[in-house]
């Protein structure tokens, strides 16, 4: 079927009608009248104008100016999400810049569409100067015509006023010299048509999609195949808006492979995956379970893809989509559809998984969609309808808006198509009407032609003759303007008379115009001029007077005289003093002799039929047509007018029938044949030549034929009764009596009685049947067998017929239903023992021969376990059952669970189950600690600390969380840093340190208080607690302290200051606490102190040694512990010496106070690192 869309530079504003009444020649045009076309060439221009009540009129009109429009065709919006295809693209832009003729081809889905677009933006269509022209199909059953795709390539290049309706030569002058790009998406063009459109424009670039390959060369074919795999993957992941990882790159390399990298099967499953309606699991679980019915690899994907995304759309989505599927044109309103089904928030939805896509302010789907929703379904079937109810309500009331009709032009002619179809005839007769301006305005033509034959036809199976006339005058109108001049007058001529004679005055003088245009005026002084429709008397013209006109035509215009050829020799016909002298012999006639069989063999007779024939090519006027035969004299034929075409012309080629019987005497039956001749006259005398017939009566053969059809092709279930019934045919030439006795091998057959006494009941005539009946019921053995044969034979008169028979094959419906039972509900301890049960129940009609395999997920084949006896065969509800034995793990009891999934197939038929059994789980923990050393005596002393953790439940713990163990003076020790898994009844080690605080020497102990935890499934185990008491035992007072007695007064900081120490120092030597008070009389230990001191000096013969040198004075000395940090400075005296007094004991270091050493580069002595006892 042909479609297309109408470019916008091309359409005209809405209301392009102008209301009110115009002057077109000599009639008063009032109420509904549309935009004018003209159609023609320089030697005679027609302007045609519609009226919707009487139709078009018809008058000559000035040549219009044709001019170039201002704005050259863009190409339509590049697509969105275009993957690969770059040697596709590449060949087609080369095509392009050499002004190739291409048809790309492939199956639906394949991305042409979207491939063309992304071309038409290329550069190669970039450099063409006329732009580029995309039409793409306009859907449903059009009829849209080569003229009228020529009518659409015009007017978006071209404009004048009025609009031209377009012939091939005015197309090919103009677009013949335009340099565009044009784009043909979506037409099934006849291949004549194809090969038509590159003359038309042969000076730019054509591309033009098919499903199939090219049937010569005049177009260089292009072959769309799946995308390469790599770039089916990125369509998805685009598509859906996925990230490439590692978990879901391989499910989406398993779809784009089911999917044979089909892009519309493709992209749609991801966009309904990436809006969240379904998981990749679950998508490639789906389109593993189906299996589409199309044989076509391609088609096969989309069904598949659209499959899936069917089970997952809610019910309103599935009425929707089956609202749009059954609009036959490509897109549908919005505001209807959203009425009809589901509202806003539902197209909405499908609009965001792409399932219908925004043609502004319309909604379309794609054409392969579309057909697996099939419009032959009930509920899209009724949804048709109910778009039909809209648009017959809606399309009159918007005839003359050319805007809506463009939108709607799709769905009108496909339902106008489907209307015929279905035998709503006054649908198609609303509809023809309301779009009938908008196609004639249009240049549309050749879809009006076809439009109007169907309103034509619907007017007959109305039996409306005013709607017959409106199209008859609306068909001979069209074949003025495309110059078919004969065929106009006899369809205008038709229409005349049925307007007179049914009184309608205004349609006859719309025709009489139309007439008047292409006829020479009538001598015939009674004839008055067609009236205005406003008002008068109608005259009806006289049957001679347009005789007489018709034939003057015919002799002005000797050029449509058609050659006939007889005999290999070219005759002319030369015309004569009237239209009936034109031909001598007009008048064909042929007989068909057929010998008739009665209900005895007392009557038997000849049937003659008399078909006669106008062989002429224009309309032979005359009164009544009878037949002479020399055996049965004059027979009577019905009327012309009888034929119901309106009037008394016999048009070119039509026929009328004649009959007449002849009773075969025993004479004739002695001779052996019957010879009868016959010839056709007119009322005018005109004769045909005599006509001879013979029929041979042959003498009698009897034989009889049987044959056996069963009321059902197949059979699914024991007991279905099949009903056969036996056809007995007469196939001789000689009555016999009806006493018949069938016999069947299996079945008892019934022919009634026959022991009527009338002829009817006694004979079976020749050709004649009877009929008889047997009922066989279906065993469970004619099922397993596939097929019921069984053989019959008749018997009449002794006279034995063929042996028949009938074999019906089975309808095997396969089905299996496993469930698997496990003996425990759940498991606590590894090494508990699980039995499975399998248990498989046939659900097939037949009985399986061979056993289905049982496979589960613990057991590679579970049938074979010793201790179980199986079937040989399992018949239909039968069972079998198979047992798997498994023993618990630790990973069973850490998993939770253990899923046995099993599955049972046979051939291709599988049954799957999932049996879960549960883990009763117990986690728990057990700590010790211990501690080192026994007991401490200072603070700051590190106490090492080590935990040992038993895992006394049984499952696995530290798998998720690290075990944690808390100590009262360890803290928090994390267990876990390097992820310490314990399974049950295992132990593992942690340590901690801790260092020891004055608070603890005043509490003389140490008591680490620990519990170990973790966490399992979002809960807490913790272990009993666990304790470690380290005691505090006092070592003593330093080396070189001595005892000290507390005078009265004496304070902690006074006695420190005292001997040159921290308070802490003092402590910690005490062992006191940090509640320990002093008091008078109290003995403690102090140290001894020291004097550092010494002499700096010039060390001139650098020995490092003062022999003889002078010390150097008010040098700047500095002490400092070892381990750097500064204890006092001083300045030597005059004589080079220096004194540090009341030191602790200890390892000092003497240095200069500036360069913090004394350097012997000076002569100075250097001395180190002073030990202090």
């Amino acid at each position: 079927m042909s479609r297309f869309a109408i470019p916008a530079s091309a359409r005209p504003s809405p209301g392009a009608g102008n209301p009110g009444a115009i002057s077109v020649g000599d009639i008063d045009v009032r109420g509904n009248v549309e935009a004018p076309i003209v159609i023609g060439n320089n030697n005679q221009v027609y302007n045609f104008t519609s009226h919707t009540e009487h139709g078009v009129v018809v008058n000559f009109e000035a040549p219009p100016s044709i001019q170039r429009r201002s704005v050259n065709p863009q190409p339509p919006r590049i697509p969105r999400g275009f993957v690969g295809r770059g040697q596709e693209q590449g060949e087609l832009e080369q095509h392009i810049r050499e002004k190739d003729t291409v048809l790309l081809h492939g199956h639906d889905g394949l991305g042409k569409t979207t491939l063309l677009k992304k071309v038409a933006h290329g550069a190669a269509a970039a450099s063409m100067p006329d732009g580029v022209l995309y039409l793409e199909g306009i859907g449903g059953d059009s009829n849209l015509g080569f003229q009228d795709i020529l009518q659409y390539l015009f007017d978006a290049f071209f404009e004048s006023n009025p609009p031209v309706k377009v012939s091939n030569s005015t197309a090919q002058v103009h677009l013949g010299n335009t340099q565009s790009l044009i784009i043909l998406d979506g037409f099934d063009l006849p291949t004549d048509s194809l090969n038509k459109l590159p003359d038309m424009v042969s000076r730019g670039g054509l591309i033009v999609t098919g499903k199939t390959a090219p049937w010569d060369d005049t177009y260089l074919p292009i072959e769309l195949a799946p995308l390469a795999h790599q770039d089916a993957i990125q369509l998805f992941l685009e598509t859906s808006g996925m990230a490439s990882d590692s978990s879901s790159l391989p499910l989406v390399d398993q779809i784009c492979t089911l999917l044979d990298e089909t892009p519309l099967a493709i992209a749609r499953l991801a966009k309904f995956i990436g809006q969240g309606r379904l998981t990749l699991q679950a998508a490639v679980n789906g389109l593993e379970g189906i299996r589409p019915p199309s044989q076509n690899k391609i088609q096969s994907a989309i069904e598949r893809s659209f499959g899936l995304i069917y089970t997952h759309l809610m019910p309103e989505e599935r009425e929707m989509l089956a609202a749009v599927a059954a609009a036959p044109g490509v897109s549908v309103d919005r505001s209807w559809l959203e009425s009809m089904a589901g509202g806003e928030q539902i197209s909405e939805a499908l609009e965001a998984v792409e399932l219908l896509q925004a043609n502004s302010p319309r909604l379309r789907m794609h054409d392969s969609i579309k057909q697996i929703l099939n419009p032959g379904k009930d509920d899209i079937k009724n949804y048709r309808a109910s778009l039909l109810k809209h648009l017959t309500t809606e399309a009159p009331n918007r005839a003359r808006d050319f805007g809506y009709m463009t939108d709607e032009l799709g769905n009108i002619l496909g339902l106008i198509q489907w209307a015929a179809q279905t035998g709503r005839w006054s649908n198609v007769v609303v509809l023809g009407k309301a779009v009938d301006p908008y196609l004639t305005g249009k240049g549309l033509w050749d879809a009006w032609e076809a439009v109007l034959n169907l309103v034509l036809a619907a007017g007959e199976n109305l039996k409306d003759q005013a709607i017959q006339a409106w199209a008859l005058h609306q068909l001979g109108s069209r074949e003025i303007g495309v110059g078919r001049i004969p065929q106009a007058i006899k369809l205008l001529v038709h229409a005349l008379r049925v307007r007179d004679a049914l009184g309608d005055r205004d349609g006859a003088a719309y025709t009489r115009h139309n007439l008047n245009l292409i006829l020479p005026p009538s001598n015939d002084k009674s004839e008055k001029e067609p009236r205005e429709p406003s008002g008068g008397n109608s005259t009806i013209v006289t049957q001679r007077s347009w005789v007489d006109r018709i034939r003057g035509w015919y002799l002005e215009n000797p050029g449509w005289l058609i050659p006939i050829l007889f005999g290999g020799l070219l005759l002319i016909a030369i015309i004569g003093a009237g239209l009936y002298d034109i031909f001598n012999n007009p008048l064909e006639l042929t007989v068909q002799a057929e010998r008739q069989i009665y209900t005895d063999p007392d009557n038997d007779a000849i049937a003659y039929t008399y078909s006669v024939r106008n062989k002429n090519d224009i309309p032979l006027l005359t009164g009544l047509i009878s037949v002479t035969s020399d055996t049965i004299g004059s027979i009577d034929c019905p009327t012309i007018a009888s034929l119901g075409n309106f009037d008394d012309l016999l048009d070119s080629s039509e026929t009328i029938t004649c009959q007449s019987i002849y009773k075969i005497t025993p004479e004739d039956l002695e001779r052996g044949s019957v010879t009868s001749r016959a010839r056709v006259q007119t009322s005018e005398n005109k004769k045909s030549k005599w006509i001879s017939t013979t029929t041979v009566l042959e003498p009698g053969k009897p034989s009889i034929a049987l044959s056996i059809v069963p009321d059902s092709t197949s059979y699914d279930q024991p007991g279905q009764e099949i009903r056969y019934t036996y056809t007995i045919t007469n196939t001789g030439n000689t009555f016999l009596q009806r006493s018949i006795v069938v016999t069947d091998d299996k079945v008892k057959v019934d022919c009634g009685q026959t022991t009527a006494a009338t002829p009817e009941a006694r004979y079976l005539p020749p050709n004649d049947t009877l009929t008889c009946t047997g009922v066989y019921s279906i065993a469970q053995s004619d099922l397993d067998n596939g097929s019921v044969t069984n053989t019959a034979t008749a018997v009449i008169e002794g006279l034995p017929s063929n042996a028949a028979s009938s074999t019906i094959s089975a309808k095997v419906i396969y089905g299996l239903d496993l469930t698997t039972t496990a003996d425990s509900e759940s498991y606590e301890i590894v090494g508990q023992i699980i039995r499975f049960t399998h248990t498989l129940v046939n659900k097939s009609n037949i009985t399986l021969k061979s056993l289905p395999i049982i496979n589960n997920d613990i057991s590679s084949n579970p049938c074979t376990v010793m201790d179980l006896t199986l079937p040989e065969t399992l018949a239909p509800g039968r069972d079998m059952s198979c047992v798997s034995i498994y023993t618990i793990t630790q990973d069973d009891l850490d998993n939770g669970s253990l899923t046995n999934h099993a599955s049972a197939s046979f051939g291709e038929i599988t049954s799957e189950t999932t049996t879960v059994v549960n883990a009763i789980q117990r986690p728990a923990l057990d700590v010790a600690i211990t501690a080192t050393p026994a007991s401490f005596g200072r603070a700051g002393e590190i106490i090492n600390y080590t935990y040992v953790i038993t895992n006394r439940g049984n499952v696995t713990l530290g798998k998720d969380q690290p075990v944690i163990v808390n100590g009262n003076a360890s803290g928090q020790v994390n267990c876990g840093v390097d992820r310490i898994i314990i399974p049950p009844d295992v132990s593992q080690t942690c340590t901690s340190t801790y260092s020891a605080t004055v608070t603890d020497i005043d509490a003389k102990a140490i008591t680490n208080r620990a519990v170990a935890s973790t966490t399992y499934k979002d809960g807490i185990v913790e272990s009993p607690p666990a304790s470690a008491v380290i005691l505090f035992i006092c070592p003593g007072p330093p080396a070189n302290w001595r005892p000290y007695t507390v005078r009265t007064g004496n304070t902690l900081s006074q006695i420190s200051a005292a001997f040159n120490m921290a308070p802490s120092i003092f402590q910690e030597a005490n062992c006191m606490g940090s509640s320990t008070g002093i008091y008078a009389g109290q003995r403690f230990y102090v140290p001894y102190l020291v004097n550092i001191g010494g002499l700096v000096f010039y060390d001139t013969d650098k020995n490092g040694s003062p022999d003889g040198e002078k010390g150097i004075p008010n040098f700047n000395v500095t002490l400092k512990y070892g381990n750097g940090s500064i204890v006092a400075t001083t300045a030597t005296g005059s004589d080079g010496r220096y004194l540090f007094a009341n030191m602790l004991p200890g390892n000092y270091w003497v240095l200069d106070a500036q360069v913090n050493f004394i350097s012997r580069t000076q002569g100075v002595r250097d001395f180190g690192l002073v030990p202090v006892p």
